[in-house]
């Protein structure tokens, strides 16, 4: 049986000097569990980048980074991510379970919660890879909010066979299968590499999508209530969820998982 191969794409922000532990933190943590995956790093331009590439640059790790070009940069994760996907994408590799994560905690009020979702989620990689396998879903998220309706962002860079899904991935912690990956950053316009997204909220809204809209199903561990914006209009907890998963299955006539 060939072996598993992982990667990791990483979003990273870091404007104070205090928050440089929370970034050995990561690689402490990469080295523990990621030791011989591909980690694919972001960077939005910012005061404290220098020490972290040396970092990355001293990990011993396979990384391949790059500082978001002035053009592309947003104020949030989004553009950072989407730097380290064209990474990825240069190397035209293919793995069978990609993570996402970032240092937003860094630079805000959440950075507990968020360091608890970094441990959670690259801590436990054993335990996610098993439970999609068994679930037969296409993406784990440590948190997610019903939405009044699917976002449809992604439709502007690829064409889908399904509808979108209104799930909002809070935070940006999740997992993806590889192959759905591989198939949007292999097909997918040459725009969303080189030109600006639409959306700060791209990687929590609308990105999950290519899962979705490619017939896979999340597997979310805690349905969360969002209190701000338009995710505030709908009451999000496991009842509606549920019934938001049923009524896009009927819409487009697909099954749950065979271990879902």
């Amino acid at each position: 049986m060939a072996p598993i191969k992982t990667a990791i794409v990483f979003a990273s922000f870091i404007e104070r000097e205090e928050y440089l532990p929370f970034c050995e933190k990561i690689i402490e943590i990469w080295r523990r569990e990621f030791a011989t995956s591909d980690i694919y790093v972001g960077i939005n331009p910012c005061r404290f980048q220098e020490p972290w590439i040396a970092m990355l640059e001293c990990s011993g790790l396979r990384i391949r980074y790059r500082v978001v070009t002035e053009p592309l940069v947003l104020p949030s994760d989004a553009s950072a991510y989407q730097t380290a996907l064209s990474l990825l994408h240069e190397d035209n590799a293919a793995y069978d379970f990609v993570w996402f994560g970032h240092t937003k905690g860094a630079t805000s009020r959440q950075y507990e919660e968020l360091a608890a979702h970094l441990v959670e989620l690259f801590l436990k990689k054993e335990l996610v890879m098993q439970t999609l396998r068994d679930t037969g879903c296409g993406l784990y998220a440590l948190a997610a909010s019903v939405a009044p309706k699917g976002r449809e962002g992604c439709s502007r860079y690829m064409r889908f066979r399904y509808t979108a899904l209104p799930i909002f991935c809070v935070f940006t912690f999740y997992v993806l299968r590889g192959e759905i990956l591989h198939r949007f950053v292999q097909a997918c316009d040459a725009s969303f590499f080189t030109q600006r997204l639409p959306d700060a909220h791209f990687f929590e809204a609308d990105f999950p999508q290519i899962a979705f809209r490619q017939g896979y199903e999340p597997h979310v561990k805690k349905i969360v209530q969002v209190h701000c914006g338009e995710l505030a209009k709908l009451v999000s907890n496991e009842e509606t969820y549920h019934k938001t998963l049923a009524a896009w299955r009927a819409k487009n006539g697909l099954k749950p998982p065979a271990g879902a």
